[in-house]
């Protein structure tokens, strides 16, 4: 269905998570643990805007990635780390992705 929407190529890496709470993993120094890197299919749209975080923060973001695979903040994507991901819903209302910020 969106095969020719998603018509660009990003390297996700996802922080390594623990199993029970989905936190990212941290050394010693706060550093969080990177998986390997992969290339996704995605739509990439280049934007700069503020956008207010669920903790009530407020950052800066450059770009949005539409994609058909789940990512959580923590997260990167082209290098760049997630800042905020949103479900992506089509025009019948029905799930069809998501919508990450970095």
């Amino acid at each position: 269905m969106l095969s020719g929407y998603f018509n660009q190529e990003a390297e996700l890496v996802l922080a390594a998570r623990e199993t029970d709470t989905l936190l990212p993993v941290r050394d010693r120094y706060g550093a969080i643990g990177y998986l390997l890197p992969e290339k996704i299919k995605c739509r990439c749209e280049v934007s700069t805007k503020e956008i207010v975080t669920p903790s009530g923060r407020m950052v800066r973001v450059e770009r949005t990635y539409y994609l058909a695979r789940k990512v959580r903040t923590g997260d990167k994507l082209d290098g760049k780390e997630v800042q905020y991901v949103e479900d992506w819903v089509s025009l019948s209302g029905k799930p069809a992705g998501w919508k990450a910020m970095v």
